[in-house]
């Protein structure tokens, strides 16, 4: 359980009748992130960095040429220079290099979300640019759902009306508020429908 006591420090106010219960962040990297992070180093490392590596390292062109490669709109030949693919091959590792960076902005800016269950509210804090809060009014609560493993999992709240908050591009995907790869999702779901269970609607 991530702990704070400084609710101003997070960029979120409690609301004079509310009251923190539960307070936590993630703790896995999202899937779809590994995914990504390992298909652009098969992709750009595999089909291109290695393969101009191995051809500045040998002066035979005719791998690439085997492969069918384009460079500038043409296709590798004998008669294409070392210097053409070395040149392509820093082009190359840029891309590379502009993919890790966001990446790992983007999963820097996933990791430090904060998630908070008040006597109220649901509230997602993402301290980090493009800063924003999102809270959801608990009484409009619907249904919890869990996926994940009991250690680690995920909860994604279902309520009538839509979260409120603030912060850019917070209202550009419409969907439900998660809280992410947090510790024991479980313990965490029965304690929001012990303090909410009631407004849960029955199919």
């Amino acid at each position: 359980m991530f702990e704070s006591s400084n609710q101003g420090g997070l960029g979120f106010q409690l609301l004079s009748d509310e009251k923190q219960i539960w307070s936590d962040k993630p703790h896995k990297i999202p899937l779809f992130i590994t995914a990504y992070f390992v298909f652009i180093i098969l992709f750009l490392g595999g089909f291109f960095i290695l393969p101009m590596t191995l051809v500045l390292i040998t002066k035979d062109v005719s791998y690439l040429a085997n492969m069918n490669m384009q460079i500038n709109g043409n296709m590798v030949s004998s008669d294409t220079s070392l210097d053409t693919i070395r040149f392509a091959l820093i082009g190359v590792i840029i891309l590379f290099a502009i993919h890790i960076l966001l990446v790992s902005w983007y999963l820097r800016f996933r990791m430090s979300e904060i998630y908070v269950i008040t006597t109220k509210r649901g509230i997602l804090v993402r301290p980090l640019f493009p800063k924003a809060i999102i809270s959801l009014n608990l009484q409009n609560l619907t249904s919890v759902s869990r996926s994940g493993g009991k250690h680690v999992g995920t909860l994604t709240f279902h309520a009538r009306g839509e979260v409120a908050g603030t912060g850019l591009f917070r209202n550009i995907f419409k969907r439900p508020l998660s809280f992410l790869n947090i510790n024991t999702p479980e313990k965490v779901e029965n304690l929001i429908l012990q303090h909410f269970g009631s407004n849960k609607e029955v199919p």
